[in-house]
Order: C-alpha cells, then structure tokens, then sequence
C-alpha cells in the first residue's frame, strides 16, 4: 500500500511541475530547473545501464558530457521575470492544474489494477533468468556495427565482418549489399560473387534467381573449380528444368570434395535426382513442377519405408531412405530409419560400414 501512495504522490507532484510550467507566461526560471531535474534523471539513467552491463564507459562518458553540454547551454539563455501568482485567473489556474494532477494518478491507478499485473513481485534485471544476456549484448554490438557502416561506408573489413553476421541472423537484404559493398570496395573474387550468390539466394528463399545467376557465372568465369561456385549453378540448373546438367554438375563436385559437410550437402542433392529418376513413374515426376515433385517424392518415401520396415530390405534400400528422408528435412525419421536398418542389417557384412558414413552424413545435415 505504501508503495502505491508514494508512486501517486510522485506522479502527482511532476504533473503538478509539467502543467504549472505548460500554463504559465513565464517559462524561463521553472524550464531550467525542468531541464536540470531532467538531466538529473538522465544520469541516474546513464548509472543504471552501465551497472546493468547495457552501456559501456565509454558511452556512458560521452552521454554525460552530451547531457552536460545541453544543461550548460540552457543555463546561459536568460529568462524574463517570473509571472505573479497573485495576478488575477492565476489562482484559479493554479487550482486546475491541482486538480488535473491529482486526477491524472488517480484515474491511471484503476486502469493498471484492472489491465496490468501489480502482484508479481519485482524483478531487477542483475536477477531476471528469462533474459537471453548474450542476445542482448550481441543486439548491442550488432547496432553499433551498422551504425559504424552507415557512417564510414569504405570501410571494407566492417563490410567482411558484418556480412557473416548478416546472413546468420537471417537479415539477407543486409547481407546483399555487405557481399556488393566488399566487391567494389576491394575488387571481383570467385569468393565474394559465391558469397553475394549466396546471399540473393537465401533472399529468394532458395530460388536461384537472374541476380544470383549472374553472380554465379562471375565467380566461376574467375574460378572454374570452387566448389561453391559449382553447387549453386547445380542448383540453377535443376532449378531452371535441367536435373540432367544439375546431376552431372553435382557428380563431378563430389568426387573432388573431401569428407565432411560440404561433401554431404552434394551428396544429398544427388540422392534426391536419383530418387526422383528412378522410382516407379520417374519420366512424370519429371514433369511436374518443383512443389509437385516435392509430394510426388514425399509418397513414395513412404511407401519406401513401409516395404522397407515389412521386408527388411537391401543396404542400398535403406541408404536410399535414410538421404531421401533427410532431404525432405524430416532428420528425426532419417535417425529412426538409420536405427531400424542396424536392427535389419546387424548380421549383414559390410553393413555396418555403409550405415556409419550414412550417420555422419545424418550429422553433416543437421
């Protein structure tokens, strides 16, 4: 109870101040002690955030020294002679801007009780546990970041830095004119056109579209044989209507890659032809467009998996699952089939061989 009538109490008296000051002639005198309460709070403001960890040193000095600069400023200015209260309509303005300042207290009070939360009990934010610290903190680095591009623009390591950073918080547009900016700050690579191709390709939403295109014939006119570079015209060409080329492209890029996660992200896209040239009724699979392959495909992994899970099946047959299943995305039905052909194959030679490189494929994918 005593916090609520302290809270009124404060919220009156600087309503009282702020209406007092907005209906009098005089200003001046009453707008210097306005602006040094304010820059008093802005300090105790500026003490907060920096105990909070949310402002560093740094900016808290040069915050003080802003507020500072504009509180001496407004010192200077001068004020003419303060109004007679005792003038005539003084008083009863005086009483008005009372009332109002009590009312205002009063009639918010009601509202919180009825719209807001009172009985959750404080939680200062050194204490708070649903707050993602390192979010926050990376929130903060993040804008600093864009404002330091946005006031140097030349500054061709920023650029580098940010376009990572870009692309993995998901801010593409961002990331496409970091890749264009690094380009004509520091000159064309097969690199930087694979990277600005890779970021109007997260854009489209996987779409390979014409900007991206040109990007991937600029890196691989520089560079005929980076990888990068030669999975995303893979994906132009399946994406244009030519999985034959598309296959070809990807065939000979896996036999050039080492073990690891690049290597299985091909691997996958070669499964996913093959499957989709294979299966029974592959030449109308063909046909159709890229949505309708999806639930074409998606059908027959099902039934897939229930011949699969009935029979037992071959190594090649669960191998064939297992990569179709994780290129549809769905990786906990690819770990549960990977698991029901160790069940199936356990007494097969070689097996086992062929199932862990298709675990670490699994892994790569995830």
């Amino acid at each position: 109870m005593m916090f609520w009538l302290l809270a009124t109490g404060m919220v009156a008296l600087v309503a009282f101040f702020l209406l007092r000051a907005l209906a009098s002639g005089r200003n001046a005198s009453d707008s210097r002690a306005v602006n040094l309460a304010f820059f008093e709070a802005q300090e105790r403001e500026i003490e907060r955030q920096q105990s909070a960890g949310l402002m560093s040193a740094d900016d808290g000095r040069v915050a003080r020294s802003e507020a500072a600069r504009r509180l001496i400023s407004i010192s200077k200015a001068g004020a003419p002679a303060e109004a007679d209260l005792g003038a005539p309509g003084t008083k009863q303005s005086l009483m008005v801007i009372i009332i109002v300042a009590l009312a205002m207290p009063l009639a918010a009070i009601p509202l919180y009780l009825s719209l807001g939360a009172p009985n959750l009990p404080a939680r200062p934010y050194e204490t708070r546990d649903d707050l993602d610290r390192s979010a926050v903190e990376l929130a903060r680095l993040i804008g600093r970041l864009d404002a330091h591009l946005a006031e140097k623009g030349d500054d061709a390591r920023g650029w580098e830095l940010a376009y990572p950073v870009y692309m993995r918080l998901g801010r593409f547009e961002s990331a496409v004119q970091a890749a264009n900016r690094i380009i004509e700050l520091k000159g064309s690579t097969a690199e930087l056109q694979a990277s600005l191709a890779e970021a109007h390709i997260s854009l489209a939403d996987g779409k390979v579209d014409s900007d991206a295109r040109v990007a991937i014939d600029k890196a691989l006119k520089l560079d005929p044989k980076l990888p990068r570079a030669r999975f995303f015209a893979g994906m132009s060409a399946d994406q244009g209507g030519d999985p034959e080329l598309a296959l070809a492209i990807w065939s000979n890029l896996i036999a050039e890659l080492p073990d690891g996660p690049e290597k299985s992200a091909v691997s996958i896209q070669i499964e996913r032809l093959n499957f989709a040239r294979t299966s029974p009724g592959a030449s109308s699979i063909q046909s159709l467009s890229p949505q309708e392959q999806a639930l074409a495909i998606r059908g027959m992994v099902d039934g897939l998996a229930e011949r699969l899970k009935a029979g037992g099946g071959t190594v090649a047959e669960w191998q064939r699952l297992v990569r179709a299943l994780i290129v549809l995305g769905e990786k906990d039905r690819a770990t549960k089939a990977l698991n029901d052909a160790r069940t199936a194959l356990k007494d097969e030679t070689g097996a086992s061989v062929t199932l862990d490189r298709l675990a670490q494929e699994l892994a790569g994918a995830q």
